[in-house]
């Protein structure tokens, strides 16, 4: 049975296909609904069900937590409407509606560490963005990822790293590409972006490529002036996949209110935890905003952790 869905945002109002769920709907008409993963891992596409009920498909716990669904959220990804619904999706502070796809030239791409390839595309017209948010890149053959820029909005080129996983369809696509070559890039999604507005210390936490989109909320503090305390902290396994732990360690050498701090946790020992490291740079977060990148296990031990130290202000990129 097909079922309405009203969308207030857009003043629109569209049919669910039997089975379909809110967000593929939204698709099929053309709709720039927020989304990302299209699987339940993310959490960009996550929305308030106002009206109506909803069957929802298997997703990962930490993009929809329990605490978020009793409140009335939803994953318009997962979400099948079993009756006529109305949906509304959240809106971040200093949000943008995302652009239609457009097209952009690779003109760079190589190696800077062990399985991570920096891409840098130009695109046909300068991209506005949140330092944090992030794009899909679609790629010859049709395979697209979402990625976030390591650069500044409105740049003439924008950067993405990207890691090579054995197997990866689309990071081994990345791989390949070649200067001249043709991608298209839709967005901006996302919202764990920079907020200018705030007045709190930033405590930023990366691993993996999760350094990209905290190096572009970094340079856009830094590069504005704002003397509020910085504190970043990059988590690798081994010390080589710390790629950026010389831009880091130069930019804090460079302005006083940045620390620094390279974590390699198979280094770690007893007494020296990430939590112990953290907290003997900062005892309390109640004041802090907390910036959180990287794969899905780390952005959820973190977040746990920092919420331990007092933390009530976390933004997290999952990939």
């Amino acid at each position: 049975m097909s079922y309405r869905i009203v969308l207030p945002q857009v003043g629109q109002t569209i049919e669910a296909l039997p089975g379909e769920t809110i967000l593929a709907a939204a698709l099929r008409e053309g709709l720039a609904y927020p989304h990302g993963c299209q699987s339940g891992r993310c959490g960009s596409c996550k929305s308030w069900l106002l009206q109506g009920k909803v069957e929802m498909l298997a997703h990962s716990h930490f993009a929809l937590e329990a605490p978020e669904r009793q409140e009335g959220l939803i994953l318009a990804c997962r979400a099948v409407p079993t009756s006529d619904v109305t949906v509304y999706w959240p809106e971040a502070v200093g949000s943008m509606p995302p652009m239609l796809p457009i097209d952009a030239v690779v003109v760079a791409r190589h190696e800077i560490a062990s399985q991570i390839q920096r891409l840098l595309v130009r695109p046909s017209q300068p991209l506005s963005f949140l330092p944090g948010q992030y794009f899909n890149i679609t790629l010859p053959g049709g395979v697209t990822r979402s990625y976030s820029p390591a650069s500044q909005p409105m740049a003439q080129d924008v950067e993405f790293h990207v890691r090579v996983v054995d197997g990866g369809q689309a990071s081994s696509l990345v791989a390949q590409l070649s200067i001249g070559d043709r991608v298209q890039l839709a967005g901006p999604f996302g919202d764990a972006c920079f907020r200018g507005d705030q007045d709190r210390p930033l405590l930023a936490l990366a691993a993996s490529t999760g350094q990209a989109p905290i190096k572009s909320i970094v340079d856009r503090l830094l590069g504005s002036g704002d003397q509020r305390a910085v504190r970043v902290f990059a988590f690798a396994r081994q010390t080589q996949h710390l790629y950026l732990d010389r831009y880091f360690a130069e930019l804090a050498v460079r302005h006083s209110n940045l620390g620094y701090q390279p974590i390699v946790t198979r280094a770690t020992h007893e007494g020296a935890t990430p939590r112990a490291l953290i907290a003997s740079c900062i005892s309390q977060l109640h004041n802090w905003s907390v910036h959180i990148a990287g794969p899905a296990g780390f952005v959820t031990s973190m977040s746990e952790m920092v919420r331990g130290l007092g933390c009530d202000d976390i933004l997290a990129d999952k990939f």
